[in-house]
């Protein structure tokens, strides 16, 4: 039986980071990155003069459900990590365990500056990311099972073991 894993936050609060770590560790992990099922970049919407990677229309949903559908018969922990992985109804009903990763608002700025993948940001989109994540990261009030901020390695030893009893 496979177990899917959500993984949410923030951009740069360490969603990857925690779900590369625990694949490395756990017996037949597949890691899906939903910034891997970006829709064709005329398809996306924008904020300004900027394309906003802050909506959830920017994600290819069929693409990523095959995906993931089609994974249940190879892997025995499926982790899906992304800012909108607790957006979907249908992936959060397929969900064994939700977790959020948190961090301050000054914190996310300051990691977001050191990122180049995006070019020079304007100030005013460091916000826009900000607010977005605030309204979109739980749009369903889905309740978690985990929640961290700047995860302990005690805090992820547990979260490891709770992981391999589901």
């Amino acid at each position: 039986m496979n177990r899917l894993i959500l993984i949410a936050g923030v951009s740069r609060s360490g969603k990857s980071s925690l779900a590369e770590r625990l694949a490395s560790e756990l017996p037949a992990s597949i890691v899906i990155h939903q910034d891997n099922y970006i829709l064709p970049l005329d398809k996306l919407p924008k904020i300004k003069d900027r394309i906003d990677w802050e909506k959830r229309e920017t994600i290819d949903w069929f693409r990523l459900k095959n995906d993931l559908h089609g994974h249940k018969k190879s892997y025995q922990y499926i982790l899906l990590e992304g800012i909108f992985a607790l957006s979907d109804k249908e992936i959060l009903k397929q969900s064994a365990m939700k977790i959020a990763l948190s961090i301050t608002k000054n914190e996310f700025i300051k990691r977001r500056k050191m990122e180049q993948r995006w070019g020079d940001e304007p100030d005013w989109f460091y916000d826009h990311v900000w607010e977005s994540h605030l309204i979109n990261h739980n749009p369903h009030g889905a309740i978690l099972d985990e929640t961290f901020c700047n995860i302990s390695e005690l805090q992820y030893s547990e979260l490891k073991e709770k992981i391999r009893l589901l």
